[in-house]
């Protein structure tokens, strides 16, 4: 006999609390009170949206993955424009979903490539406003985010936005410094050199291992010296 496959075996079981609650209901209609009639109905109510949304996030999975492949093949605006359409798509139709917030951060990063940086910037902050659980994609959001303002040259807002992205990783070396070399780019691009020094600094004092050490010492080397 096949197994039946996760989803499946939890369907199942909705199903089969759904027809329980559904027979007590018809079974007991005379005799119990409007008070216990309205539990049964509130048990069916959640047993249905529980299924429904295990079918939504089914479908956005696979409308996501779709997208996903057109995003990753683009060779042109023209491609991206494809992918984007998709990934508008899900995150309008799927958005309480994982899969809708992740198309979120893909939107951004199609508008980021077409160098419509001012759409893109929205698309990451919606994303990381829905509250993305997965460490690695909310840092991938925050960073987008920093890299965009950096990409259309505001790079104090950047440099802001990459340390406070160090802060919220603090305890993630390779993220942290990763993102503290950037804040010290941009404000060694702004010639506020003393800025620009403490992030490197700051590397180099909390992630002494890290793989980013080198470049910390390297850029504060090419600082001007110290007045």
């Amino acid at each position: 006999m096949a197994k039946l496959k996760k989803q499946e075996m939890k369907e199942d079981k909705i199903g089969e609390a759904m027809t329980t609650a559904l027979e007590y209901a018809k079974n007991h209609l005379e005799v119990v009170g409007g008070g216990a009639l309205a539990v049964v109905i509130i048990i069916l109510a959640v047993a249905m949206f529980i299924q429904n949304q295990a079918r939504s996030e089914d479908d956005a999975v696979l409308a996501f993955d779709s997208a996903q492949g057109l995003y990753i093949q683009a060779a042109n605006p023209q491609d991206l424009q494809k992918a984007m359409a998709q990934f508008d798509n899900v995150s309008k139709r799927y958005g309480s979903t994982s899969s809708g917030r992740q198309a979120l951060l893909y939107l951004g990063l199609c508008y980021r490539r077409l160098a419509a940086y001012d759409k893109a910037i929205p698309c990451f902050r919606s994303f990381l406003g829905k509250g993305e659980r997965s460490d690695l994609l909310r840092a991938a959001g925050e960073e987008a985010l920093a890299a965009s303002y950096e990409d259309k040259g505001d790079l104090r807002e950047a440099g802001k936005l990459y340390t406070e992205m160090a802060g919220h990783f603090a305890s993630d070396p390779l993220t942290a410094s990763r993102a503290l070399i950037s804040a010290g780019r941009c404000y060694a691009a702004l010639k506020d050199y003393p800025q620009a020094r403490k992030c490197y600094q700051e590397v180099l004092e909390k992630y002494p291992v890290s793989s980013r050490n080198y470049d910390a010492k390297v850029a504060l080397a090419m600082l001007p010296p110290q007045e």
